[in-house]
């Protein structure tokens, strides 16, 4: 059986179960037995070769776990599996079913988001391997509706705007949170307003490498706490954090906080990026639990 169609199967059989449950004496039994079903889907999906159906999986998985109350514990798998290209091992572990089963962890207090567990590190997922880059390698290009149409900008240009440094909480839709890391860099706010924006300018498209983007609107890229960073916890950015410029978005879920960026583009219309056109949610705020579409 290919592997597409036994997760596929699997799925069915989950579906299955949970319909069943209402009629059961103890509907618990169904909903571990459907997780059950659930895991063994997602552990098949970094088999799956062809990145267009896995990344499809992925997302039909992924909105059954979050039927069951548990999508903070199926993201990990999404992200095992948008991994699958990588040489190198991204350091999650696989859940068990006892853990796919178990209700949401609810927010320990107004910082920590719903569903959401503290970390003290700070986990490394990304699309695609880790490029080699350096400061002296850094252009950050700006295009679409800004005045001059295109900006190219290297680091001596980077630097020569505010340096900013703040203090916030991440929340990463693989359900790890980490509160107080520091990040220094610029504001994407005052760089965009020197340049100029267009009116009728709405979104912005931030690419990186591996040709992952992320879309946010400009009310959101213009928050205070929204940087163009090149520092963490007083430290350059290593390469696998997105060395040498990264954008750090506290009131997303972390995968709008594109690595490597080396273009902006400013749109008159929102533009889905590389997880949005995936079927995760188009906005991402972790305190409303914005995992998928």
């Amino acid at each position: 059986m290919a592997v597409d169609v036994e997760v596929r199967a699997l799925v069915t059989k989950a579906d299955e179960l949970l319909k069943a449950a209402s009629n059961r004496t103890d509907p618990d039994v169904a909903h571990a037995a459907a997780a059950d079903n659930l895991e063994s889907a997602a552990g098949l999906l970094v088999q799956v070769e062809d990145r267009e159906l896995r990344d499809e999986l992925v997302v039909l998985v992924g909105r059954r776990l979050d039927d069951l109350g548990v999508a903070q514990r199926t993201a990990e798998l999404a992200e095992v599996a948008a991994a699958a290209d990588q040489p190198r091992a991204i350091g999650l572990p696989q859940p068990s079913a006892a853990t796919l089963a178990a209700p949401l962890r609810r927010g320990e207090n107004d910082r920590l988001a719903p569903g959401q567990h503290r970390v003290r590190g700070l986990p490394v997922l990304h699309v695609g391997r880790v490029p080699d880059r350096s400061r002296d390698d850094l252009q950050l290009r700006i295009t679409g509706k800004v005045r001059g149409r295109r900006h190219d900008l290297d680091w001596a240009a980077m630097s020569a705007y505010p340096e900013v440094t703040i203090t916030t909480d991440i929340h990463c839709v693989t359900a790890w949170s980490r509160f107080d890391i520091s990040w220094t860099g610029i504001r994407p706010r005052d760089l965009l307003e020197d340049l100029g924006v267009e009116p009728g300018a709405t979104h912005a498209l931030v690419y990186g490498a591996n040709a992952y983007s992320a879309n946010l609107d400009l009310a959101t890229l213009y928050r205070d706490d929204v940087l163009l960073a090149w520092a963490c916890d007083g430290e350059p950015l290593t390469p696998e954090h997105g060395a040498p410029l990264r954008l750090v978005v506290p009131s997303r879920y972390f995968w709008k906080s594109t690595k490597w960026v080396d273009t902006i583009q400013l749109l008159d219309r929102d533009v889905p990026g590389y997880w949005e056109a995936r079927g995760y949610h188009n906005v991402g705020d972790p305190f409303l639990q914005e995992r998928y579409g």
